[in-house]
């Protein structure tokens, strides 16, 4: 569950905590602030409707991108979409979680992308880029 927290006037997100059950509690940062999950919700692989809800009642969700490849590592800008020809991935580097925090629609093809954060600052716009619904 990523988490982010205003305190003393001073914000700190994209802090990740792995929660297993509603009312875990963990410290953020070097602060004394704890923060408290209220619900955990799981959706269904591929339920894209369930994510959409979370997002528009809750705000972010924290989701398993699943294996992440050399290609991942090159996006820029525009909408990522994973090569189709498995052999112009590159290496696969493992399992990665992201933030999603919102969604929208490619007005040229009418494709929904989610808007994403990442942790790495040197990834899409300074951490923040697209991924078509599906990817």
């Amino acid at each position: 569950v990523s988490v982010g927290v205003e305190h003393g006037g001073n914000k700190h997100s994209h802090q990740s905590h792995q929660f297993q059950k509603a009312n875990d509690v963990a410290k953020v940062g070097d602060m004394n602030t704890k923060v408290k999950v209220a619900q955990i919700t799981s959706c269904p692989t591929f339920d894209y409707a369930c994510i959409a809800e979370e997002l528009f009642r809750y705000g972010p969700v924290s989701s398993y991108a699943g294996d992440i490849y050399e290609e991942f590592y090159a996006y820029a800008d525009g909408v990522f979409r994973e090569s189709t020809d498995v052999s112009l991935r590159g290496d696969n580097h493992g399992g990665h979680v992201i933030k999603i925090i919102g969604w929208g629609r490619e007005e040229s093809s009418g494709e929904y992308y989610w808007i994403i954060v990442n942790s790495w600052l040197n990834w899409g716009q300074e951490g923040v880029g697209k991924i078509a619904v599906g990817q």
